[in-house]
């Protein structure tokens, strides 16, 4: 038997697992778009993780209708055995987000070398004639894939995790969200003043250092300042948190094209079709430092952020004068 709940893979973000699985399950349902685009026009950097990452603290979640169960999975290896728990669940139409030790897992990138515990893969399916199920994390080359993983390395690898919570959720399509065009305005305004205008349901502790917005670019730029002087580490996610952003103000555009909400569509999405694709080459150029540690890419670098950082302006100032208001 063979079972596989939807899911939308590559998902618009994929630089954390576990946003990327539920993104994937949230594309599903093109109602619930406008809401993942609220959630991801803008990024900040968190001084305290130092991370770039979207905007967690101000998540909207008033129409995230995940329905969230956690598992103890100890206490579901006391009853009965982990692989025919999971295709229960499955069956039930849950999907399940599980810590994994890539360890035990043969296409994995840290097999039989060492521990790796990840938060956190995504299963939404499995195929009994194969024992295999169906999962996506970042598995390979730190990229988020999806994987076919056989019922006994998934049930070792969940054993190497076994003290870490699990999760079964199920999408609930009765969301009702709008993605009202003043919130938008407010949202890329904020951006390029680098500040978030829009309150969030949550705030952000008075405690922790947040940068947003255009000001991301300056913490990259001293980031590569760092990494050149030997006083920092390699660490490529900010650049793909940046790319995946770009990819979400594609998204955006043609969203506002589809709603008539934008004049002058197609050369605005041409614009930011471009800022993506310079975006990806940048990330790439970032990538193949780690490979030949070759200090002039890094240089090449900072050279294009800035070019690109001006583009990005240009680009979102562009779109707000074409933005079509509703009285």
């Amino acid at each position: 038997m063979m079972k596989k709940l939807p899911f939308n893979y590559p998902p618009l973000v994929d630089a954390f697992s576990g946003g990327a699985g539920k993104m994937a399950v949230q594309m599903t349902d093109y109602k619930q778009l406008p809401l993942l685009l609220s959630n991801h026009l803008t990024i900040a950097y968190y001084y305290d993780i130092n991370t770039i990452g979207f905007n967690w603290y101000c998540y909207n979640e008033d129409g995230f209708k995940l329905t969230e169960i956690e598992e103890d999975l100890i206490e579901v290896e006391k009853n009965k055995n982990i692989i025919p728990y999971l295709i229960e669940c499955l069956d039930k139409d849950y999907y399940m987000h599980l810590y994994l030790d890539h360890y035990y897992i043969s296409d994995c990138d840290s097999y039989r070398k060492r521990h790796f515990l990840h938060d956190s893969a995504t299963v939404f399916g499995y195929d009994t004639a194969s024992n295999v199920f169906y999962a996506a994390d970042n598995f390979k080359d730190r990229k988020y894939v999806i994987m076919e993983i056989p019922f006994n390395q998934i049930e070792d690898a969940i054993r190497g995790a076994i003290d870490k919570p699990a999760t079964k959720y199920k999408l609930d399509k009765s969301i009702n969200f709008t993605l009202e065009i003043d919130a938008i305005i407010l949202i890329i305004k904020g951006y390029l003043e680098s500040t978030y205008l829009v309150d969030g349901p949550k705030k952000h502790p008075k405690d922790i250092k947040v940068a947003y917005g255009m000001e991301i670019y300056d913490v990259l730029f001293s980031y590569l300042n760092r990494l050149i002087e030997g006083y920092d580490r390699y660490d490529h996610r900010s650049f793909h948190v940046m790319c995946n952003h770009k990819a979400v103000l594609v998204a955006l555009v043609k969203y506002l094209i589809e709603k008539n909400l934008v004049l002058n569509g197609a050369s605005i999405l041409a614009r930011f079709e471009e800022l993506h694709s310079k975006f990806m080459t940048l990330r790439n150029v970032f990538l193949k430092y780690s490979i030949t540690k070759n200090i002039n890419l890094l240089s090449k670098v900072q050279e294009n952020l800035n070019n690109i950082k001006q583009l990005e302006k240009d680009s979102l100032n562009l779109l707000l004068n074409n933005i079509v208001t509703i009285a």
